[in-house]
């Protein structure tokens, strides 16, 4: 007797769990800056808001200077900062997480927000400003998934528009015009977005995506990841 095979249960959320642990861990800080306790709160900010005038004190506090390198990516100024880098971290970060292995998708990630504080102190110079938001980490992944519009890793699964080279060709020139009118001038709403903290971000990721380990072992790869 024929019995159907019962429908395997699809997660609510058909992302890698790499992506979804780095959209809860990026909520979870939020929330914490939010709602937690003050003195926790100015602590936790001390070693996760990156500002270029404090690097000339990296001898004094070394490590309060390190972690912002990459921490400025776990904290946003509001609820549209953070619902808006989530978003595009689920959209660009889903094809990749789903075909290269977990640490170097996490690499291309906080190297990516490294680069868009690099570029940012290489921008600004030692002006005294706060770097915040995902930003810069969020771009690393669609300057990988914009490496794959002029030059293939092998067989990579490759969403549109980056699968087809004219369309792929029109973001990348559209994301450097953008992010050079933010540099100059005030996002929507008179907000000030670091568009060099983006553009050192997309490099970071285009580069990073050429050497990192790229490809996973077939026995690495997960169904529903």
């Amino acid at each position: 007797m024929y019995e159907p095979t019962p429908n395997r249960r699809q997660p609510v959320f058909n992302a890698p769990s790499i992506v979804l642990w780095l959209v809860g861990v990026t909520f979870g800080m939020h929330l914490f800056l939010y709602f937690g306790p003050g003195n926790w709160v100015r602590q936790v900010e001390l070693y996760l808001t990156f500002n270029p005038a404090h690097v000339q004190f990296f001898d004094e506090y070394p490590v309060e200077i390190a972690t912002r390198w990459v921490g400025h990516a776990l904290v946003h100024f509001g609820w549209l900062h953070l619902f808006v880098n989530c978003a595009f971290l689920l959209a660009f970060g889903t094809p990749i997480a789903r075909q290269v292995p977990a640490y170097s998708f996490i690499l291309l990630y906080a190297l990516g927000a490294v680069g868009g504080a690099a570029f940012s102190l290489f921008s600004l110079g030692g002006e005294d400003v706060y770097l915040v938001g995902a930003s810069g980490a969020v771009s690393a992944l669609a300057g990988a998934l914009s490496r794959m519009v002029f030059l293939r890793r092998g067989a990579e699964v490759i969403p549109f528009p980056f699968s087809d080279r004219r369309s792929g060709t029109i973001f990348v020139l559209s994301f450097f015009v953008v992010n050079l009118l933010f540099f100059v001038m005030p996002g929507p709403g008179g907000v000030s977005v670091s568009g060099e903290s983006h553009i050192g971000g997309f490099l970071a990721g285009f580069i990073l995506s050429i050497i990192l380990p790229w490809h996973r072992r077939r026995d690495e790869t997960r169904e529903g990841e």
